[in-house]
């Protein structure tokens, strides 16, 4: 059974490794083809749950290229025959074995294959799910979010009551200011967010309620 069901989309959340980064398996729920995003280092436990709930993974996709949401990748193409989405930003970050959260997770990661390079404005379509790609760089400078059915998937730019770090190799925090006080403004307020870490939250709560949020809005 799915955590979530919204406009269309099925969601399932799966906290992987020692930083429990959320993989999220989104569906549509017509055909239950899949788009796998955030694969941490265990892919296992996502294709147990692919064949459990009878899914079809058509993409896999990364929200930016840290390690701690990289790491299961390598294994999950192997199986499915499948590359990787990233901005172009982060790309080579992803297919480098010396990736940046190396500086902090003490460990070098296999290279992902990336087979796609995203832009802002992309769109990406798996079955009836239509997902819109956003550029949010400043936790790294190809971070993303992906906005559709209701859902927005920030990675580890905004978090329930928190936000990402700027001090790793790729922040900004010029960029994560622009990022958090312009571009997620932009967006409705009653999207449910799905973030790289942590429990759901929802766009306007966090807009209105988050301290760190308030803090970048007064800077």
């Amino acid at each position: 059974m799915a955590d979530l069901r919204s406009e269309g989309a099925l969601v399932w959340q799966l906290p992987l490794g020692a930083l429990g980064t959320n993989c999220y398996v989104i569906a549509c729920e017509a055909g239950r083809r899949a788009v796998v995003i955030d694969c941490g280092d265990d892919a296992g436990a996502v294709m147990d749950l692919v064949e459990r709930e009878g899914l079809t993974i058509d993409c896999l996709l990364a929200t930016h290229g840290h390690a701690d949401h990289l790491g299961g990748f390598p294994q999950l193409s192997e199986a499915t025959g499948l590359g990787v989405a990233i901005h172009a930003a982060d790309r080579a970050m992803a297919e480098s074995k010396q990736h940046a959260a190396v500086v902090f997770m003490g460990w070098v990661p296999e290279p992902v294959r990336v087979s796609r390079s995203l832009s802002d404005g992309d769109t990406l379509q798996v079955g009836e799910l239509r997902l819109r790609v956003i550029h949010t760089p400043g936790h790294t400078r190809g971070s993303v979010c992906l906005a559709g059915h209701g859902l927005l998937v920030s990675g580890d730019l905004l978090f329930a009551g928190g936000v990402g770090r700027t001090d790793l190799p790729g922040g900004d925090d010029a960029e994560m200011r622009r990022s958090l006080t312009e571009v997620l403004p932009s967006l409705e307020p009653d999207l449910t967010v799905l973030p790289g870490h942590g429990p759901t939250t929802t766009l306007g709560h966090e807009l209105t309620t988050n301290d760190y949020v308030a803090m970048y809005r007064r800077s």
